[in-house]
């Protein structure tokens, strides 16, 4: 009966057309995540550089104050 398979090829179609919507929401939560985690990693070496930077000074500093009375 062609009225039993045109109902399966329209229930399967309209899964299909669900399961790529759901993908493509998936996908972009995906790439949203990706982007915010390539930024805090960005801003995770900035500050490590800083701390590096300011550490280096302390030292510096340091070494330079008991020169004097060595």
């Amino acid at each position: 009966d062609y009225k039993g398979v045109e109902d399966h090829l329209a229930a399967y179609a309209k899964a299909e057309a669900e399961y790529e919507y759901e993908t493509k929401k998936i996908d972009a939560k995906d790439k949203k995540y990706d982007n915010e985690l390539s930024k805090l990693e960005t801003e995770r070496e900035a500050l490590k550089t800083e701390y590096d930077s300011v550490k280096k000074v302390i030292s510096d500093n340091i070494e330079r104050t008991f020169g004097i009375f060595s």
